[in-house]
């Protein structure tokens, strides 16, 4: 086995058991860079801020060694997410790591009622949160944020896009007492950086990737038409005879 491949291994060896063998369930075979990168560092008390490109594992890279330090506490750990999409997708990523420890969780956003998400609060241990609902919820004291241990907040880029940044140091400060705050952005201007900044302090910075802005290649077409129905059919069905 080589150096590098005996490391790789020794990253989930770092985890408890029950992480472990749920990462096995999930058919992880090794850690993503990012993973090797943060998890260390996380479990040494850092305050890490990775910025790396969508589907590079950064949510397990946070998770694992995140609930890995859990206790069970209420509220101990507050992920904060800028979408509903992108809540439920690292709240169904907690359960397959959840399987072997039983945390209890709650996902938190608008749009929807609140008996549900005031129910799931109560004995939360780890919540997922949008902004806006969060702080709802706080204001109406349904939810503590004095609680929390561990703070992390996805995709800093785009809370920073969407308007968020104010919600998000508001829940910073009110979510004072934390021992660890970690931050996940696919992209690193000097605007995310500077936020980054005044939520984290001292943070250990892993950049995975040469440019600063990490965008995909996308190419964009016009077509034009007369606007009939015939012109409109033509033009779909050459593009369709075309991409064979």
């Amino acid at each position: 086995m080589s150096r590098l491949r005996g490391l790789e291994i020794m990253v989930f060896n770092l985890l408890r058991d029950e992480l472990r063998q749920a990462i096995k369930d999930c058919g992880y075979s090794e850690p993503t860079d990012v993973q090797r990168s943060a998890i260390p560092k996380i479990l040494d008390g850092f305050n890490v801020a990775m910025q790396a490109r969508t589907g590079s594992g950064k949510t397990a890279a946070y998770l694992l060694p995140t609930m890995n330090m859990m206790r069970g506490g209420l509220t101990e750990t507050l992920i904060v997410s800028p979408t509903r999409e992108l809540a439920l997708q690292i709240t169904s990523q907690f359960k397959s790591f959840n399987k072997y420890i039983g945390f209890t969780g709650a996902v938190v956003y608008g749009g929807v009622g609140y008996a549900e998400q005031v129910k799931a609060l109560r004995d939360a241990s780890l919540v997922v949160a949008t902004p806006g609902r969060l702080l709802d919820l706080a204001n109406r004291s349904v939810v503590d944020l004095g609680n929390v241990k561990y703070l992390i907040i996805d995709e800093v880029d785009r809370m920073l896009d969407m308007g968020f940044i104010n919600d998000i140091n508001t829940i910073s400060s009110l979510a004072g007492d934390r021992r660890q705050t970690h931050a996940a952005t696919a992209t690193l201007p000097m605007s995310v950086r500077d936020a980054i900044n005044k939520i984290l302090v001292n943070p250990f910075i892993i950049r995975m990737g040469a440019h600063q802005y990490e965008l995909p290649m996308v190419e964009q077409l016009v077509y034009i038409t007369d606007g009939s129905w015939r012109s409109k059919y033509a033009l779909a069905r050459g593009m369709v005879m075309g991409s064979k």
